[in-house]
């Protein structure tokens, strides 16, 4: 994880924009990726 300088040089209110933007768009994409092995094995519903 290597943080650019230009990263730091944004203002507070730009980088936290960025950073939520970001945040947003990874934890789509690790959601679309999750929701196909989590959907195949669920033994805690059925449980």
């Amino acid at each position: 994880m290597k943080q650019r300088p230009s990263f730091k040089n944004l203002p507070k209110i730009q980088a936290k924009r960025f950073k939520k933007l970001r945040l947003e768009k990874e934890r789509q994409r690790a959601r679309r990726t999750r929701v196909q092995p989590v959907k195949k094995r669920s033994p805690r519903r059925g449980g």
